[in-house]
């Protein structure tokens, strides 16, 4: 730009000078046309001119180039924005799913212990103990099965024709289940406590064989590999009623 100027100054200086040498020879040329008596005017010099008109200039060419400077920083902040607020959307993309995973395998070890192998048993269920309900012929027993998903503990009751219903129901569809023993019904001896002490062993035993089976069945929907993250409470009471509180009310236990 320095050297620009230079030149610039050169050429309006040589340009000064060549108006100079015309004004002089116009000069020269007027007493012979005109009278002595008139008195000349005598010209300004044209040094200050030339310097406002290089200095003008300069001062536009200044301007002019800031302002391309300027457009082409704008144009590079924005490339640069965009190219930023998209690195933030693949970390955060990438985060959230980070995030999803720890917070399963947290949730997970808070459940079910740091233990590796525990892991792989994500569904806690017992059958803690049974109480009975009702009045006259309809007096019976319900078993209490507290469950456990992860970081979710919920408690339903039911009667031994419940958990036979769901079994009969739910061996239709997925044949695994069809080996797993369940707890013969009984003619005699339905309200004597051994007999239910006996019982309540065998149902646990049973709901836990039943979870296994349903987490590895591909045709399952709690199969391990299908629900992943998602399992959850939801996901085990959409499977079956069964475990949903609020079905089945009868009693003063909630559920049966």
């Amino acid at each position: 730009l320095d050297q620009e100027i230079q030149q610039l100054k050169q050429k309006i200086y040589e340009g000064g000078g060549a108006q100079k040498g015309n004004h002089g020879t116009l000069e020269e040329r007027l007493p012979h046309s005109t009278s002595p008596s008139i008195p000349t005017k005598p010209q300004p010099p044209s040094a200050p001119l030339v310097d406002d008109r290089i200095n003008a200039f300069i001062e536009q060419e200044v301007q002019r180039r800031l302002q391309n400077i300027h457009h082409k920083a704008e144009d590079n902040d924005v490339s640069v924005a965009w190219s930023t607020e998209s690195l933030k959307d693949n970390e955060r993309l990438n985060n959230g799913t980070v995030q999803r995973k720890l917070k399963y395998e947290r949730m997970v070890c808070r459940s079910l212990g740091a233990n590796p192998d525990d892991l792989k048993d994500p569904i806690k269920i017992s059958i803690p103990r049974y109480v009975l309900c009702g009045q006259g012929k309809d007096e019976h027993y319900e078993f209490e099965i507290k469950i456990t998903v992860l970081d979710e503990t919920w408690t339903v009751f039911r009667r031994y024709s419940r958990f036979r219903e769901m079994h009969k129901t739910l061996k239709l569809k997925y044949p695994e289940l069809a080996t797993l023993e369940f707890p013969p019904k009984k003619l005699f001896g339905n309200k004597d406590e051994r007999v239910i002490a006996e019982r309540r062993s065998h149902l646990e035993k049973y709901l836990r064989s039943f979870f296994s089976a349903m987490l590895k069945s591909p045709s399952s929907p709690l199969h391990i590999d299908k629900v992943g993250l998602t399992l959850s409470k939801y996901t085990i009471c959409e499977f079956s009623p069964f475990f949903r509180k609020g079905v089945f009310d009868y009693s003063s236990h909630g559920t049966s």
